[in-house]
């Protein structure tokens, strides 16, 4: 038994890793011989595999990270790239106010994506139309999507009010545009003219 010594080096036989414990006293390694993560103190940890249940990490930055299911409550992007368009963030835009009709369906708002394989496309769109002539016209409008009109209406009424909605399948990737068309003569005009859209994977 040895109280105190100074030793400059040392051939040990055997060591028990379960004796080995810190300042007070207290073991420093797990009941299978791991060491405890608290007592590893580094600048600089290196592992070429690492098995972790549970981590609280302050700040880190990850080269290449392969992650199965994450819960995140808040997270801020700077830019989002996603394989495959598998996510695909809906667009939404709003013509000018008071487009005035004209002789032909032209569109007034519209809308493009870069829709992958086997994938919807959905929208939607509302306006209104208004007469300033006792006897209106005809005036109509067309839901299209990639040149398919999905919805349409129209009418010889004073006002009218417009709502369409329409999808359209693509089994190969491709870039789409919709769009609202007006028809209508000079004096109609169409106002609150909106189109929201989006691509549906499943």
């Amino acid at each position: 038994m040895i109280r105190d010594a100074s030793i400059q080096a040392a051939q040990i036989g055997s060591v028990s890793f379960g004796k080995v414990v810190d300042g007070q006293g207290r073991p420093v390694t797990v009941v299978g011989g791991g060491l405890k993560a608290q007592y590893i103190q580094t600048d600089e940890l290196w592992a070429a595999l690492a098995n972790i249940n549970y981590a609280v990490i302050g700040n880190a930055q990850i080269k290449d990270a392969s992650i199965s299911t994450a819960k995140i409550g808040d997270l801020a992007v700077d830019t989002l790239k996603i394989a495959g368009n598998a996510v695909t963030v809906p667009k939404f835009a709003m013509a000018p106010w008071g487009v005035p009709g004209t002789s032909v369906m032209a569109p007034i708002v519209s809308l493009t994506f870069q829709v992958p394989a086997n994938s919807w496309l959905y929208a939607s769109t509302s306006a209104s139309i208004g007469y300033s002539r006792e006897q209106g016209q005809h005036v109509g409008t067309e839901l299209v999507i990639d040149g398919s009109v999905v919805a349409s209406g129209g009418g010889r009424f004073y006002y009218i009010s417009v709502g369409h909605s329409g999808a359209l399948y693509f089994s190969s990737a491709r870039t789409v545009t919709v769009s609202l068309r007006f028809l209508g003569d000079s004096g109609s005009v169409i106002s609150s003219a909106s189109l929201f859209a989006m691509v549906v994977r499943r």
